[in-house]
Formats: structure tokens, C-alpha cells, sequence
């Protein structure tokens, strides 16, 4: 059976998302170092096919940490064994799966929905399990609303069917669930819909209870480990579960924050299973297209059990995921109008205890395990509904500007246009565009051409034809037309996406700064273009004149967590050492900190670097971060570092 109804969740409020767009140098994207223990048809994938911008995906990191209930559209499957719960309008997440017989949730179930600064487009919330499509990292689709609707198959099982157009690599995918007795099969089912070969990238991330003695298991005895360290990823296979005399199987060894890919032979079944101390837990499987599996542990230092707690409402949880490609360093490409498809299965499991030999847990679990093969066949279409929920309107402008529908299974009404992006159509169809400063950013190849062809161009035309340039990874064009649009009129977005691209990109740090502070005249109260006004103050070494702007702020902007680390680190590299401890303390909240991201930990490392230099009367440079530590440790409350 499934239903569509409303639910109550304690959670923040995700907001808008931003209008400004995402140009960074991405000359600086993560490197990545393979061993002599990675095989040659490994390394050959991995680094391949990384993205230099989300454009043109907004970013949204609008939202808070005003925890109260709110209201979401949700998805119920349920039969006398299971219930399984969607929220189709946050990725279509499947946020709790329970085990009606056993009275217990088989999934993480978390307390609240927090989110925080870990997917693509920022915004990401920790439980349940989500679908990561198209490129590495959590999906911009993550925080979004699918596509939704009722489907039944043709041995009368009830389907929910949520899917979208993924604009980035030209790709529609679905995501389809049934329940059969005691087991959840989803179905995805993706197509390359570009035009042309494109890269290809999937994950599917499940959220465990972790206590203090849960245990994961997987079918091998090798995996692939991965540390981060200056500014890459080093790649090493190691056998397992035994690493430096530690059993890796319990996730409380996990020192810090560490993936492990598993590397699971052609022959075996593909699954991976999390279990608690006494037994119990989920059992999740796939066919072997879906190759990769994997567990996420966030660690016992400070900043992975921060995070933990950050991300959660009162319970540590830990992830198992399962992938395309053996790691998540790896795209592989596909060819035009070719299809991927493969079922997954999530069963709860109970094997009376936890402990026990690995390989002989692992052999009672592969007896158990589903290894999905035919199970396609329940989700073959008899019946479907109108649509429930619409998603964005990408794909029908996609269809429009091809002159046909761009998927046979997939259906993208004209209905699913917003007003954010009914700028398109009025380019496709000749009409003459509304001037909306929210419309929505593109990177349809066509669409650019349309908009290209306008003989007489706006400052949003050139504005929009600039970040699309720029997604498509054509900087002198986006610079070409992002300077015209400002010829045109001096508008704070084009200013700012200029600032942005002669900061990030151009390395022109003193018109990049000139450009930004033209920008936040015009709207000093809005938030995103405040922190982009930071970002570039600190870049650029204009501390001072961010501190003046901060002193004259509204009292909104002086309540944003992220200005308050900015103007901390200007003040303390202007020596104003008291005026930055003021702003940075345990107090401070920063609701968009990133995941990896040092900039409260370095802020406060200069502040009491000076401080110590003075005390000791040393230089500067003589002083070690670690003196620094030593006497300064970073307060619980603000440490985030992951390494």
C-alpha cells in the first residue's frame, strides 16, 4: 500500500536557496595519489570526470538551526512487515525504514532533520537513506523536490516512482520502490539523455545506528582506505578487517574521520551488512552492476565526534554505501541514449549476536543475503497515476529547446515550470522575457545558443549566458559576457559573479575586491552576498575595510555566524587580537561550516599565535601551530577538524 501524506519533523528551516553562483578556481580541486597496491584498471578511473563548478545548480545555504516542528509532504509504503518513509521533496530521501514485526527502525532513523554544509550545493541532512546521482559528492538534488507519482506493477505490487533531469551531465533518472514481504527493493533506472557521451556517477548512502560496539561486514577481505592530506586524497588497498593490529569491523577503532571500499570479488554476492552488539541490524544488498560498498566513519577525535553531534539530535550513526565504481574517486563514461539500471535491497537482520570471527559472520550473512537477480521484473508498469508532486522545470525546457520529449518513461509537464524559470521559455518561444533577477541558472547547450541569437540582449541575457559559459567550462566566454552585462547595467549579480571569477579564477585579487564592493552597496543585507564580500575581503587583504562594513551592519547580518569568522579573521590580522576573540568563542555558531572546512580552527590558531608571540616575546613565524595548541586548545564547541 501507499499513501501520500503530510508529517511533523523538528527541524531547521532550509530558506532560499542563493543567487549567487558558484565560481571558484578550480586549478585547486583535490589531487589524487595511488599506491603500488592499486591496480592499473583502478587507477585509470580514478580523478576522471570531476566537476569544476555545481552551476547550474544554486546553492543553498540559506537555511538555520531554529529548530522547530515542521511540516513535509511525505511518501508511506507499507505492508504487515514494513514501513518505509519518503520525503520526496528533499531528494526523495527515504527517511525511516520500520520493521513493524520487530518494533524497530532498520535504518538510522535521526531525531531531527539538521541541515548542514556537506553536499554539492550545500545544504544535506544526515538519516535514512539518499540517492547521489551523476557527479561526486552528495547530489544537488539532495535538498530538492523529485518528481512524484503512483505506479502500480503488473503482480499488483504498489510502486512509488520519484525521478528528475539531472542538467549537469544531461541524465534522467528514477528512483522506484516496492515492498514485498519483509524486504524494500528500489529500482533505479538511469539515461543518458545529453546528446552526446557523458560521465556517470551513482551512490546510494544508508545512515546505521552507531553504538558503542555496532560492527560492519562485507564479503572480502581487501579494502580501498583513503586519507586526505594537503589538499588531496592518497589512495591505499589494504586487507581487512585487521589494519595495525585493530579489528576495523567495529566502527569505534575509527580514530578519525575514514572511508573504507571495500573491494568485493566478481564471484560473491554484493552486500554489506551493519550490525548492533546483539545481532540485529540491516542487511543491504544490490545486483553486482552496483559494485561499490563502502562504510563512512566520522571517528572518536574532537571534530568527527563534533560533527557527529552536530549533524544528529542526541545518537551517533555511521554510514554503509554502495556505489557504481569501487570508490568514489571514479566517473566512467556512457555513451549517448545508453541506459544503466540494477535493484537494491534492504532487509533487517538478525543473527543473535555480533560477535564472533569475521569471515564467519560474514558467511552467515551471505547466506542470507539478496542477491537481487529478476527482481526488475516487479517494477514493470501495469498502471501509473497523475503526478503528486512536480520537480524543477529543466526538463521540459531540455524538451522544448530539442523539439521532443528528451525520455520515453520519464514525463516533464509544461506544469513544472517556475517562475524562476519561465525566462526560457519566453527565450525558446520568441517572447519577450520578464527581467526576474531570481531566474534560475542553465547550462543546456541549445537554450545558450537561443539566448546567444537574441539581437538585442538585457543585462540578465548576458548575466545568464555568462554562468552558463561558465558551467560549461568556458571561463573567456562567461568573462566576456558577464563584462558586457556589466557595461549594461552595473546590477550587483553580474558585479559580484565577476568579482568572483577576476578573484577566484583570473587572479585580478584588486578588481575582484573593487567589484564586490560596488556589489554590496546595493544590497547589504542579504546574506550570501555578505559572506561572498567576506570571502574576497580575506582573499584580497582588505581586512579593515570588512571590519568598517561589519561595525555598520544591520543587526541581521551581525547575527550570521559566518560573518562574525570573518570578521574575527579580520580583526585578528589587523592586530585587533581582543576585538577578534569577541566574535570567535565557544558561543559561535556557524551554520554552514563546512565539511573539511579549517577556517574557524585557522582563525583561531592566528589569534592566539599573536597572542603567544607577545606573551613570550617571539616572532611571529617562530611560534608553532602546535605551541599554539598546547596552550590554546580549541574549544569542543568550534572545533571541526576532520584530520
Amino acid at each position: 500500500m501507499l499513501n501520500f501524506e503530510k508529517i511533523t519533523l523538528k527541524s531547521g528551516e532550509l530558506g532560499e536557496d542563493s543567487l549567487i553562483p558558484d565560481i571558484h578556481n578550480s586549478d585547486l580541486d583535490p589531487f589524487f595519489i595511488c599506491d603500488d597496491s592499486i591496480p592499473e584498471i583502478q587507477k585509470k578511473n580514478i580523478g576522471k570526470g570531476m566537476v569544476k563548478t555545481i552551476l547550474p545548480y544554486k546553492i543553498q545555504n540559506l537555511y538555520t538551526r531554529d529548530f522547530k516542528d515542521r511540516t513535509y509532504f511525505a511518501a508511506v509504503l507499507e505492508n504487515e512487515y514494513l514501513k518505509a518513509t519518503f520525503l520526496p521533496e528533499l531528494g526523495g530521501r527515504l527517511w525511516s525504514l520500520y520493521d513493524k514485526k520487530n518494533k524497530r527502525d532498520i535504518l538510522y532513523k535521526n531525531d531531527a532533520l539538521i541541515f548542514a554544509n556537506l553536499a554539492l550545493c550545500n545544504a544535506w541532512f544526515a538519516g535514512g537513506s539518499e540517492w547521489n546521482i551523476g557527479m561526486k559528492g552528495h547530489s544537488p538534488f539532495t535538498c530538492r523536490k523529485l518528481f512524484t507519482q503512483k505506479v502500480v506493477g503488473r503482480e499488483g505490487h504498489d510502486i512509488l516512482k520519484m525521478y528528475e533531469y539531472e542538467e549537469k551531465r544531461g541524465l534522467v533518472f528514477s528512483v522506484n520502490a516496492l515492498l514485498e514481504k519483509d524486504k524494500l527493493y528500489v529500482y533505479i533506472d538511469v539515461e543518458n539523455v545529453s546528446g552526446k557521451p557523458t560521465y556517470m556517477y551513482w551512490w546510494s548512502n544508508l545512515a546505521a545506528l552507531q553504538t558503542e560496539n555496532t560492527r560492519c561486514f562485507v564479503p572480502t577481505d581487501y579494502s580501498y582506505i583513503t586519507s586526505y592530506r594537503e589538499g588531496g586524497y592518497r589512495i591505499r588497498r589494504q586487507g581487512v578487517p585487521m589494519i595495525d593490529g585493530k579489528d576495523i569491523s567495529y566502527a569505534k577503532n575509527a580514530k578519525g574521520t575514514i572511508d573504507y571500499f571495500f573491494d568485493i570479488p566478481q564471484e560473491h554476492k554484493n552486500w554489506i551488512s551493519c550490525l548492533e552488539e546483539d545481532g540485529k541490524g540491516i542487511l543491504y544488498s544490490s545486483q553486482k552492476r552496483l559494485m561499490g560498498k563502502k562504510t563512512f566513519l566520522w571517528g572518536t577525535q574532537n571534530g568527527g565526534r563534533h560533527w557527529n553531534q552536530w549533524l544528529t539530535d542526541g545518537r551517533d550513526y555511521l554510514e554503509i554505501q554502495a556505489g557504481l565504481c569501487k570508490t568514489q574517486f571514479e566517473h566512467f563514461e556512457i555513451a549517448e541514449g545508453e541506459k544503466l539500471s540494477w535493484v537494491e535491497c534492504y532487509k533487517g537482520v538478525d543473527i543473535g549476536s555480533n560477535e564472533g570471527e569475521f569471515s564467519q559472520i560474514a558467511e552467515k550473512l551471505d547466506a542470507m543475503a539478496d542477491d537481487c537477480l529478476g527482481k526488475e521484473k516487479l517494477f514493470e508498469i501495469k498502471e501509473e497515476f497523475p503526478l503528486v508532486m512536480m520537480g524543477s522545470g529543466k526538463g521540459y525546457i531540455a524538451s522544448l529547446a530539442k523539439g521532443k520529449a528528451i525520455s520515453e518513461s520519464c514525463l516533464f509537464p509544461k506544469e513544472s515550470v517556475s517562475e524562476k524559470e519561465q525566462y526560457y521559455i519566453d527565450v525558446l518561444t520568441d517572447s519577450m522575457p520578464t527581467i526576474n533577477e531570481n531566474t534560475d541558472f542553465i547550462q543546456n547547450e541549445e537554450v545558450i545558443k537561443h539566448i546567444e541569437e537574441k539581437t538585442e540582449k538585457t543585462w540578465l541575457d548576458l548575466y545568464l549566458l555568462g554562468l552558463g559559459y561558465y558551467a560549461n567550462n568556458d571561463r573567456d566566454k562567461a568573462y566576456e559576457n558577464l563584462k558586457a552585462s556589466i557595461e549594461k547595467e552595473k546590477h550587483y549579480l553580474p558585479l559580484t559573479a565577476m568579482a568572483l571569477l577576476e578573484t577566484n579564477v583570473r587572479d585580478n585579487k584588486e578588481i575582484g575586491f573593487s567589484l564586490i564592493a560596488e556589489a554590496i552597496k546595493q544590497r547589504p543585507d542579504y546574506t550570501p552576498l555578505v559572506n561572498a564580500f567576506g570571502e574576497i575581503s580575506i582573499k584580497t587583504g582588505h581586512f579593515k575595510e570588512f571590519c568598517e562594513f561589519y561595525e555598520t551592519a544591520s543587526d541581521k547580518i551581525k547575527n550570521t555566524g559566518r560573518a562574525k569568522m570573518y570578521v574575527a579573521h579580520c580583526y585578528c590580522m589587523i592586530d585587533e587580537l581582543e576585538k577578534a576573540e569577541e566574535f570567535l568563542n565557544v558561543n559561535l555558531v556557524v551554520p554552514d561550516v563546512r565539511e573539511g572546512e579549517y577556517a574557524v580552527s585557522n582563525v583561531w590558531i592566528q589569534i592566539y599565535k599573536r597572542k603567544l608571540a607577545k606573551e613570550l616575546n617571539r616572532a611571529l613565524e617562530d611560534i608553532s601551530d602546535e605551541e599554539v595548541l598546547e596552550k590554546y586548545p580549541i574549544p569542543y564547541e568550534i572545533d571541526f577538524r576532520l584530520h
